[in-house]
């Protein structure tokens, strides 16, 4: 991927996974990176509430991020291996 873990676009990608894992205010979201060395890919889960007819499922994506400019929409999001509802 583009991009080092050092440059602007992965401390910029530090501070909103920071401030999305600390924000009491997105509930049933959780996010943390598949490697720990790797900024540029993100694991999201979502944990759906009970006003939603996929109430009680948790879906799984990993998100990975340009490593130039990671205001850009993420890349294509590739399938976990969990089954959809």
């Amino acid at each position: 991927m583009e991009g080092s873990s050092g440059s602007a676009a992965g401390a910029l990608l530090r501070r909103q996974l920071k401030q999305m894992q600390s924000g009491k205010d997105i509930p049933g979201i959780s996010c943390g990176l598949v490697k720990d060395e790797n900024i540029f890919e993100w694991e999201v889960m979502l944990m759906i509430n009970d006003d939603c007819k996929y109430y009680g499922g948790k879906f799984d994506l990993l998100v990975p991020h340009h490593g130039v400019n990671p205001a850009m929409s993420p890349a294509s999001p590739q399938p976990t291996d969990a089954p959809s509802p």
